[in-house]
């Protein structure tokens, strides 16, 4: 049915039990599931004077736990005899979901209800929500949390 899937991961525990289904379905499809975490640093832009070290260990402190979030999803899809791909972008999220599921011809992406944008999510539209609107060409699979 979908050769391959999309799955968004962000270490939120929606994001655990949207993992959790999205393999199931790529176990039951016979699906390459193409893991993708997206890092967006704009909410930092608006932090005027931010010493140069404090920064880059930020970034680093960031971009080491989003690595762990993939390394943990790529290992459960290895047990389940999955085929999977890591992707970690920096951007907007649901602008590097969408892309990456053009480029890779998914079926389908499969997000999360919830994650980590909690509030803001709720006021301002959360990923999934921004990837429903903004791409019709590919069906995206909404996880409640």
């Amino acid at each position: 049915m979908f050769s391959t899937i999309v799955l968004g991961v962000d270490g939120s525990a929606p994001s655990e039990k949207t993992a959790e289904y999205a393999i199931n379905l790529a176990q039951q499809c016979g699906s390459k599931v193409l893991l993708i975490h997206v890092v967006d640093f704009s909410a930092f832009k608006n932090i005027v004077a931010t010493p140069r070290d404090i920064a880059k260990h930020v970034y680093e402190k960031v971009m080491e736990e989003a690595q762990g979030y993939l390394d943990d999803k790529e290992a459960l899809c290895k047990e389940h005899g999955l085929e999977c791909e890591k992707f970690l972008k920096i951007g907007n999220p649901e602008d590097e979901i969408i892309k990456l599921a053009k480029n890779s011809n998914a079926g389908v992406i499969v997000l999360g209800s919830k994650g980590r944008s909690g509030v803001a999510g709720s006021i301002l539209g959360s990923v999934a929500y921004g990837v429903l609107h903004r791409d019709k060409d590919i069906p995206v699979l909404v996880i409640k949390s």
